[in-house]
Formats: structure tokens, sequence, C-alpha cells
């Protein structure tokens, strides 16, 4: 029921998905421009003499080799062998050593702009809680900007302490999920690339159950951000077996929407599915909390959910209030 709601819910306030893409995509222009800006020219030099080197075009030569049977014979001309690629490969690291400042520097770049990046979905991700959630109380319309500004220091407070555990616990996953598939992948290597897989789905869907309860707490019951997360850590117990199972099943339906339509539409449709997941998440976890909290919350114009009854019993219309 829980699951039905929330498309309910989404399919009401689809136009959010719009709202959440130009977010997406106007401030992934901003920090690639900056991005762009501020690495290039510290990097042009390096980057000029790593292109006389043609990597790109060596390697696509030498695989071509090997597809026309011809492997790593010097004698056979037209075809790159593989100690000449490799020695263009040790050429070019030992360009970029030469560089290894200005390097550094681009790499903090980066790393700041991703975490600034990261930031910014969170903070949206607190946005479109709250305007959801000014729906499905009392069928209210909130404005995503208005919103966005009147609740923008709250919102900034958990955007720092989401994104920060997040990416933390994101490059734990990695390691440990990389370690795991390198070490199956030594007896089967299609059997390494599926356990990676399912540690990857299961730790992401741990994580979202975790904290499933943080920004509805602070949403719902108007709660500062470190008092709701301390409340959802309270309800733990009670509250993470209750959505694991959906989360996981969430994130494999998405895996297979995902790849099938990024590799249909060559990546075009990346941002639109990533808009759409975090919409569908943050829906599912304002159902989820409703229905847990026994709270009657709006499905569309007309229609009350309360939790307290059953399926039929459970709808009604909005004149019986």
């Amino acid at each position: 029921m829980i699951f039905s709601n929330t498309i309910n819910v989404v399919a009401t306030k689809f136009t959010l998905l719009y709202k959440i893409i130009l977010c997406i995509f106007i401030t992934l222009l901003i920090f690639t421009g900056i991005g762009v800006a501020t690495i290039m020219p510290t990097l042009h030099n390096m980057m000029h003499e790593i292109n006389h080197l043609h990597l790109i075009k060596s390697t696509l030569n030498y695989v071509s080799g090997l597809l026309h049977g011809v492997g790593a014979d010097p004698d056979v001309t037209g075809y790159i062998t593989f100690q000449q690629l490799l020695d263009k490969f040790h050429i070019a690291g030992g360009i970029v050593y030469d560089y290894s400042t200005q390097v550094t520097i681009s790499f903090v770049v980066i790393v700041l702009l991703f975490y600034l990046f990261c930031l910014s979905v969170s903070i949206q991700r607190y946005t479109t809680t709250s305007v959801v959630h000014t729906f499905m109380s009392c069928n209210g319309v909130d404005g995503f900007a208005s919103n966005l500004f009147r609740n923008l220091r709250k919102s900034v407070v958990f955007g720092l302490a989401c994104t920060s555990f997040s990416i933390l616990y994101y490059l734990i996953t990695l390691g440990i999920s990389v370690g795991l598939g390198i070490l199956i992948s030594k007896a089967n290597g299609y059997l390494g690339v599926l356990a990676t897989y399912l540690f990857i789905m299961l730790s992401l869907s741990s994580k979202r159950a975790l904290f499933a309860t943080w920004l509805p707490n602070a949403v719902v019951k108007d709660m500062r951000v470190m008092e709701a997360f301390k409340k959802s850590m309270r309800d733990l117990p009670k509250t993470f077996w209750e959505n694991w199972g959906d989360f996981i099943f969430f994130y494999f339906v998405f895996t297979v929407i995902g790849v099938t339509s990024i590799i249909l539409t060559l990546g075009l449709a990346t941002i639109i599915i990533t808009a759409l997941g975090l919409l569908f998440l943050q829906v599912y976890e304002l159902v989820f909390y409703y229905h847990r909290n026994k709270l009657k919350f709006y499905v569309d114009n007309q229609r009350v959910i309360d939790p307290t009854k059953e399926y039929k019993d459970a709808v009604i219309e909005d004149e019986a209030l």
C-alpha cells in the first residue's frame, strides 16, 4: 500500500520533477563551468604535451591490430605494438609527474566542486520533502523556489551533515565492493561482477533505510536537523526492517530502468532518471512516515488516506473530512 500511495503522490506532484531537473541541470552547468574555467588554464600546457602523444588514437590503433589478428608483431607495419603503447603511457605519466603541483590543485578543485554539487542535491532533497509535505498534510501548494529560500538555513545544515556522511559511506562501500569483486573474480569473473553489484545494492538500501525517517522528522515535526537525526536513530530498531526490503526492490528496479534508458538515449536520460529517483525516494520516505505515525494524508486533490484503516476503508473522500 505504501508503494501504491507513493506512486499516486508522485503522479499528483509530477511537476516537481521538472523543477528538480532544472535545479540539477543549473547547478551541474555552474560547477562544470567553474571547473573548466579553473582547471583548463592550470593544466593547459600539460594537456598540450600529452595530446602530442595521441594516446587515444594509439590505443585504438593497437586494439584494431589485435582485432585483425596482428597482435604485437613489430614487423607488421600500420599497427602499434604493445611495448610502443606502453612507452607512450610511461611518457604521459612522466609529464603528469612534472606538473604534479598543478595536478594536485586541480584535483582539490574537482573534489571541492563535487562536494558542493552533492551539497546542492541534498539541499534540494529538503526542499522537495517540504513541498510534498505541504500537499500531503493539507492539500496545500508551496512554491519550490520560495520554500528553498524560506528553509535555506535548515536545508543547508541538513545538506552539510548528509553530504559529508554520504560521501564517506559511498567511499567505504566502493572500496569494499571493489575488493570483494576482485577477490571473487579470481574464482569466477562473472560471479565477481555480480557480487560487487549485489553488495552495492544492499549497501545503498541499508543507508537509505538507516536514515529513512531523518528528513521526515525534520520537516513534518519541524525539528532541528540534529534533533531529527537523534529521533530517527532512536526509532531505528523499529523502522529499519520495515522499509529495507522496499529500498532493495526500488534500487534494483531503477538500476534496470536507468541502465536501459541510458543505453537507448546514449546517456541523455541520466538527469531525468536521477531526478525521478530522487523524487520517488523522498515521496516514499514521507508516505512511509505518515503510515507509520498513523497520519492522514492526501494522495491527490480529492482522496485522503487514513493509515489506521485497511484497504478500501483507508480511502476517504475530501468532503467526508
